[in-house]
């Protein structure tokens, strides 16, 4: 609409307009709008100054005072469907949480980690365990993010841009955002609705990752799940209480191989290394004995990654242990020294140096 399009109807183009009441009178469709600026209303067909559609009965019937209403400009109006089809593009229909049996709510915090933005790495998101008991085939499970505004500002800038991203795991906690079978698109809206369709009878199992676009600030969020079959929802805790980081740089000329040394004490311990460089690099990481072993197999992440990888050890023994980090670029070797930094956290007490 032009601006004079806009006064002679007294609509706002690209608004979003509430509904408050959707009516049906001996055929005759309206609807009963209101614009959230509380001013400005509707000036066409079934305003409060048309006389000529309002009858008595119709009044009566909805209730409707039109001296009344033209003393107060409230933002709310009566419209006809007709004339809503005309000037409206999109009606959305809000859901009803009550069709749902089973709910849950959980509200939390997310405080910055390492990681500011999760393209390449989620180890840093909040992640919850869902799991799902279905009897029968294609129930509705639904998750709602919101986040919580708190200031006017946030209110009118709303500049953080949240999502909902789902993987089908065994409940655990993940690092790479691999294999998604929700993968949310970042929206600056206070809510983000994620479904899982098509599930099959039995038992299933996701982790549920809240998202943002950059993770600068904290943020307070409520999640709910809504179901028509028994489930159970739960932060995904970290496992591993132990942290330790070490710095390097592959020299120029080189693809890397620089090798790090991990000592433990203990028996069984979980392990997770994490090797991040130059998102424009491809990262590898292993583990190996120091000295030949019949009690640990060496590990590594098999294919190269962009930037970062993760590599989980579910059980190391006692002993000295070597990690190795390398890089590929593609077909030129970096004329420069390219740094990168390992990250090593565990279950138990552990000793991490260079070699």
């Amino acid at each position: 609409m032009s601006e004079a399009e806009e006064e002679r109807a007294g609509l706002v183009k690209t608004h979003a307009y509430a509904v408050l009441s959707m009516v049906e009178v001996k055929g005759l469709k309206l609807l009963q709008l209101k614009n959230p600026w509380s001013h400005r209303r509707w000036k066409g067909k079934y305003s409060e100054n048309d006389t000529t559609n309002w009858t008595p009965e119709l009044s009566r019937t909805l209730n409707y005072d039109l001296t009344q209403a033209r003393q107060v400009d409230n933002g709310v109006f009566w419209i006809d469907w007709k004339s809503l089809q005309t000037f409206y593009d999109v009606i959305y229909i809000n859901w009803n949480p009550a069709l749902f049996k089973h709910k849950s709510t959980i509200h939390d915090v997310w405080v910055p980690g390492h990681t500011q933005k999760d393209l390449y790495d989620v180890s840093s998101n909040p992640q919850y365990s869902l799991k799902i008991h279905s009897p029968v085939h294609r129930p509705l499970v639904w998750v709602l993010l919101t986040r919580h505004i708190t200031t006017k500002s946030d209110f009118a800038n709303n500049e953080k841009f949240i999502t909902l991203n789902i993987a089908a795991t065994d409940g655990g906690r993940i690092y790479l955002p691999d294999d998604m079978v929700v993968y949310g698109v970042k929206i600056n809206t206070p809510h983000y609705l994620a479904k899982l369709e098509e599930l099959s009878p039995g038992d299933s199992t996701f982790t549920v990752i809240v998202s943002q676009l950059e993770s600068l600030s904290a943020i307070h969020y409520t999640l709910r799940v809504y179901s028509t079959c028994e489930f159970s929802v739960a932060p995904v805790h970290n496992p591993y209480h132990h942290s330790e980081e070490l710095k390097g740089v592959w020299q120029p000329g080189t693809r890397g191989d620089a090798y790090f040394k991990l000592t433990t004490n203990t028996f069984d311990s979980k392990l997770l290394v994490k090797l991040a460089g130059p998102k424009e690099i491809f990262v590898q990481t292993g583990i190996a004995p120091a000295s030949p072993s019949a009690e640990f197999n060496p590990l590594d992440t098999g294919v190269y990654r962009p930037g970062v990888t993760f590599m989980e050890v579910p059980s190391l023994p006692k002993g000295e242990f070597k990690i190795s980090t390398k890089f590929i670029t593609g077909k030129t070797v970096p004329s420069k020294p390219v740094p990168f930094i390992v990250t090593v956290q565990s279950s138990q007490v552990f000793n991490f140096e260079h070699y």
